[in-house]
Order: C-alpha cells, then structure tokens, then sequence
C-alpha cells in the first residue's frame, strides 16, 4: 500500500492533469513559505491566477474532502498566497480546492476565496 504522502503526491498529480485538461497552465507546485503552503498554483484560461489545495479522501469515514479544509488551514494557504501575490505582482486571483472523495472519483470544484 502506498504511504500517505504518495498517495497524496498521486491525486495532486492526478488534480495537475484535470487543470490542465479543462485549459489551465501549471505555474508551481507544493509552493511554500513560512508557515504556508499551496499545492498547485495555475493560471486559468481567463488569465486568472488559482491557488489550488488538493484534497483526496479514500474513504469518508473521517470526513469528506471538503470537510478537511478547517479555517487553520485556509490561513496557511493564505499566507503562501501573500508571499507568491507579493513577490510576482498577481493582480487577479482566487483560491479554490479540488476535491476527490472516495468511490466517486469526481472532481469537485469549490472557490475558497478571490481578491
């Protein structure tokens, strides 16, 4: 069985290929600064930049996906996203999650926040 961290390494792979499908260009990956992180960063067909935050659940038995995603959380992606916004001049952008809870394996796309 794979360890936790490759299987978290497979769906944010996984997440990578789905905006890449849909239009998206993968700007970063595992982005991080003191105390922040974000899994993917991409621009969408828009020009918008995403902050995205990969959540994959192999059973609900804890909790679904989006449950996972606490307010200690967004505060951390948060962070990352000040530095990367600060650093390279982002005008336009928002964070969003991508979802994939078990047995359906369906993407859900759910926007945590945009400035």
């Amino acid at each position: 069985m794979p360890s936790r961290r490759a299987r978290g390494d497979q769906a944010e792979d996984s997440a990578a290929r789905y905006l890449r499908s849909v239009g998206y260009e993968i700007r970063a990956r595992n982005f991080s600064v003191v105390g922040g992180e974000v899994d993917i960063i991409a621009r969408d067909p828009d020009g918008t930049v995403v902050f995205v935050e990969v959540k994959y659940r192999s059973s609900n038995r804890f909790g679904t996906a989006a449950e996972s995603i606490t307010d200690r959380k967004i505060e951390r992606m948060r962070r990352a996203v000040d530095a990367y916004v600060a650093e390279h001049g982002v005008e336009s952008y928002r964070m969003e999650a991508l979802l994939w809870d078990a047995g359906d394996w369906v993407w859900e796309r759910m926007v945590i926040w945009e400035g």
